[in-house]
């Protein structure tokens, strides 16, 4: 858990006082209750979504999300397809991609659909 705390290090996503709300995208159970535990406890409001549909409906619900924490490969499809709608459709959205394996060529992929920071999981 330290691990992914310090992955969160200097990445600020506040835009006002209130408590942010982030989307977590994940469909590990273990991953998602690790990430929400981390987030909780930096005081974020977390919900979870298991795939990019899941994720594009919660996001186009009307709650406002700060951000979107989302892994890379998810059932239905990746991070970057998700990414490009949230771009669209609430281009605001911070966007935070989780992969196991980060190289350039992802960081730029991600960058481009919209990704405001791309971690590697542990």
């Amino acid at each position: 858990m330290k691990i992914f705390k310090k992955l969160f290090e200097g990445v600020d996503i506040s835009t006002s006082s209130e408590k942010d709300r982030i989307l977590l995208v994940e469909t590990n159970d273990q991953d998602a209750f690790l990430r929400s535990a981390v987030l909780s406890d930096a005081n974020y409001e977390i919900s979870r979504a298991k795939n990019c549909l899941e994720a594009f409906k919660t996001l186009t619900s009307g709650i406002n999300f700060q951000a979107v924490v989302t892994a890379f490969l998810l059932p239905d499809g990746t991070a970057i397809e998700l990414l490009k709608r949230v771009q669209e459709q609430i281009p605001e959205t911070v966007s935070i991609v989780v992969a196991d394996e980060i190289d350039e060529s992802l960081i730029l992929e991600a960058m481009q659909a919209g990704a405001s920071y791309c971690i590697p999981t542990f």
